[in-house]
């Protein structure tokens, strides 16, 4: 497949100041020079190409994409100050500060500053632009593809390559694109688009005329080489990236002249297009642009899906280290499955909310139960030890847990709880106006649940690649709102059956037995699930390993999985010389003596104070609002989207952070709202009104967007391994002895805290906005760092002086 050049007839970006003689006569002695140096550039048949290829990309998007780039990479120093972005007119720092961080930088001496590390962030972070997401799904790229290859439905790898060359920096070495992509056989096609204009001497790609030939015989070479080769090492074997090495030479002009073949390179302008196959050599020189330009550009590569090819390019650049570099046989369907059923536990809690705050309200409860004709401050009494016997139990199963997951294991501790929790939901159900089996069978219920509650995250943390840590554990939430909403539907749905005896006895009794489904869940997936890994290199470092490499579907002696299992031993050699011969008391005693540990274990349990308050915090807003179950689903669609699309990229100090400071607003404005401008009974809702429940919902979706799924993500990965069970059951058991505390005390805030309670807001939005200058001083981000890192994270002091620790991942996937 030969290469073609789109060549735009409007004009460039800015328009000569210089006399056009003298413009002209610079651009030809240019010209010249460059001809003299790479040759020229001449598509082998143009008459082919240009009916189909020719202006097919309109001017007005690529320039907008162009100008929306420079102005997200502006604050790294990259453009010239006052110039305009558009131009991309670079700033004449040193060039060598924005080649991409990582083995190339270091080649050249220098260290990563802030200045390069804020341009390699914005870099990778303008893959996910809107402005660049949009740009790539041009339907004449993909039309023109399908005609060009005969391809019916073509598709594009969603791992692109955008790229700014300022002048005078690193070339791109020669290459062919199959070098890269040989996971897969050579079956892609590159569309190389420059997002305006790049001068004849600004740094455009050149070919090496009919030199497919030599990609094609280098691929043989490497493939007699290779018989012996895993398919890993067949791929990782002639290089690891274009930066350690991976490529044909970086000496453009001399590897010319020894395979003897032309450098084809032409001046593009905005709109052009180059299309080359994936045995094409090619490669780029160093941009000296007259004008002092930057070449920006990017790749795209399109393949028949119907067709074997390399499927590492399915994954896109993200900001999360890990999930880019890391093997992508670990994200697999057995690690995902595992958690979602052991999420089952979170499902429990979740469904117990969800039940026990409709029954109390339906009159078949109250007939069974005598209660009918009781005065309302004994329905509320009788509602405050229902619901207080479930946190008594929790609080006590969470510290049971410690010793539990320790001494039993996680696995069998989530079968342990599934079994407690079918006994107390068949006690509630049978208990039929007997006060006394309701409450036991409250306890054991609240018990069980007390014992999923830290040892659910715990374990899936412990199985989860670090990659998507943050996504399998925030399942957690997700399970929690989950079943709370599908509570409220079913509750919702048996109040509005007709009302009898049989059918009144039959629909308390359904909510209660309706428990039984997740722990059945729970209790069928944990005896077919494996042990977790970290637990069991504790006792046994072969069966770690082995389950280890099930996981994560790779071989026991691939690197990975050895650099996995090197720095989980490695963790807890360092513990085991901090105690030796350490019981259960001894590492409640190590979470609360050592200092690294205490920091950790308070760090958890103060993670837990805003579920606490958001528990409680606006029990006292329209009833009607949260019966709907609207306020329910929104939490459920606002976790589902979190945990998916934002927890591992976004991280976890920033939805700490960002997300506090909206609630409080949020329940600052219903304070203020109900103590200036309260709702009157029977007059309608004011404009302030509906503000007020848009608030709610507010505070909803963003308690569930960071404090809500990220505090059980934090206080699951941050301990040390000995330690994790200890630390999650503190933090979880704290959260059941303040949520009784609270629910205790929050209907005499709504009473004495001003007319209609309006100052508990104030108290529940102060509390917002003291966590996010907790989170801002003591909240070091974690997202993409293995749990062995942790130690070294938690080294340190005050966050504002380590927020982020170095990731230590290879550099980028070049092309």
């Amino acid at each position: 497949m030969a290469p073609g050049i789109l060549q735009s007839e409007s004009p460039t970006l800015v328009p000569a100041t210089l006399p056009q003689q003298k413009l002209k006569q610079e651009k030809n002695a240019s010209t010249k020079a460059t001809e003299d140096l790479y040759g020229n550039y001449f598509p082998d048949n143009p008459e082919t190409l240009k009916n189909q290829i020719k202006n097919f990309l309109p001017h007005e998007p690529v320039l907008e994409c162009r100008q929306a780039y420079f102005d997200h990479m502006s604050p790294s120093g990259l453009l010239k100050p006052g110039s305009k972005p558009v131009n991309g007119t670079f700033s004449g720092k040193d060039p060598r500060k924005y080649l991409p961080s990582g083995n190339l930088r270091r080649l050249f001496g220098l260290e990563d500053d802030a200045e390069s590390d804020k341009y390699a962030e914005l870099m990778v972070s303008a893959h996910e632009a809107d402005f660049y997401v949009n740009f790539c799904k041009f339907p004449e790229l993909r039309a023109f593809v399908s005609r060009f290859t005969g391809w019916p439905s073509p598709h594009m790898l969603q791992r692109t390559m955008l790229r700014a060359f300022v002048p005078n920096s690193e070339l791109t070495p020669v290459h062919f694109d199959q070098m890269y992509l040989r996971a897969g056989p050579p079956t892609s096609l590159t569309a190389w688009v420059p997002i305006g204009p790049v001068s004849r001497e600004g740094g455009g790609l050149m070919y090496l005329e009919g030199s497919t030939d030599i990609g094609m015989n280098t691929e043989d070479d490497f493939a007699a080489h290779a018989n012996n080769l895993s398919d890993e090492e067949r791929v990782s074997a002639f290089n690891k990236n274009m930066n350690d090495g991976g490529f044909l030479s970086r000496d453009t002009v001399s590897y010319g002249k020894e395979t003897k073949r032309k450098r084809l390179i032409a001046e593009y302008e905005t709109g052009d297009v180059i299309f080359h196959n994936h045995y094409m050599v090619h490669a780029s020189y160093k941009d000296k642009d007259p004008e002092s330009r930057i070449r920006l550009a990017t790749d795209l590569r399109f393949v028949d899906p119907e067709k074997t090819y390399d499927r590492r390019w399915m994954k896109k650049i993200v900001r999360n280290e890990a999930t880019r570099n890391d093997p992508p046989e670990i994200y697999n369907a057995r690690v995902i499955l595992i958690s979602l059923m052991a999420c089952g536990g979170a499902l429990l809690f979740g469904m117990d909310m969800g039940i026990i705050g409709g029954v109390l309200t339906m009159d078949t409860f109250k007939k069974q139960y005598g209660l009918e004709n009781q005065p309302e401050t004994v329905l509320a009494n009788l509602e405050s030890n229902i619901v207080s016997v479930i946190q008594v139990g929790a609080f006590a199963g969470a510290l049971f847990s410690t010793w539990l997951a320790n001494r039993v294991s996680r696995r069998f501790s989530l079968i342990i709880a599934s079994l407690l929790v079918s006994i107390g939901a068949a006690l509630q159900a049978a208990a039929s106006g007997h006060i006394e089996a309701m409450y036991v069978g409250r306890l054991i219920a609240g018990i069980a649940i007390g014992i999923a509650s830290p040892v659910n995250p715990l374990y899936v943390s412990e199985n989860a690649p670090r990659g998507i840590r943050g996504l399998l554990t925030g399942l957690y939430q997700l399970s929690i709102v989950t079943g709370l909403t599908i509570l409220i539907s079913l509750y919702s749905g048996s109040t509005m059956a007709p009302s009898s005896t049989s059918r009144a006895t039959h629909s308390t009794s359904f909510h209660y037995h309706c428990k039984q489904f997740p722990a059945v869940i729970l209790f069928i997936g944990m005896l077919l699930a494996n042990e977790s890994p970290r637990f069991l290199a504790h006792r046994s470092p072969d069966k770690a390993l082995a389950v280890l490499a099930k996981l994560r579907h790779l071989p026991a002696d691939h690197p990975y999985i050895q650099q996995e299992m090197e720095g989980i031993s490695r963790q807890l050699e360092e513990e085991r010389a901090l105690s030796l011969n350490a019981n259960h008391f001894t590492l409640l005693k190590e979470a609360l003596t050592i200092k690294s540990y205490r920091r950790r274990s308070m760090l958890c349990i103060t993670l837990m104070i805003p579920r606490i308050f958001a528990s409680v915090g606006l029990t006292g807003s329209s009833t009607g609002l949260f019966a709907t179950g609207v306020y329910s689903i929104v939490k459920t669609i606002a976790c589902t989207v979190f945990i998916v699309f934002v927890t591992d990229s976004l991280g976890r100090r920033k939805s700490l952070l960002w997300t506090g400071i909206v609630q409080g607003i949020a329940l600052f404005y219903v304070g203020f709202y109900i103590r200036f401008d309260p709702p009157i009974t029977g007059e309608p809702v004011t404009a302030p009104g509906y503000v007020t429940l848009v608030a709610i919902y507010i505070f909803a979706a963003t308690y569930q967007f960071g404090w809500g799924p990220v505090v059980w993500i934090y206080s699951s990965e941050i301990p040390p391994a000995r330690l994790r069970a200890v630390m999650m059951g503190m933090a979880i058991a704290s959260q059941w002895l303040f949520n009784f505390v609270v629910a205790k005390a929050t209907p005499s805030m709504f009473a004495t805290l001003g007319e209609g309670g309006f100052g508990t807001y104030f108290v529940y939005g102060t509390f917002c906005f003291i966590m996010v200058v907790f989170a801002w001083f003591f909240v070091p981000e974690t997202a993409g760092l293995a749990l062995e890192k942790m130690d070294e994270l938690f080294r340190e002091g005050f966050v504002e002086r380590q927020a982020y620790l170095e990731k230590e991942t290879p550099d980028e996937l070049e092309r």
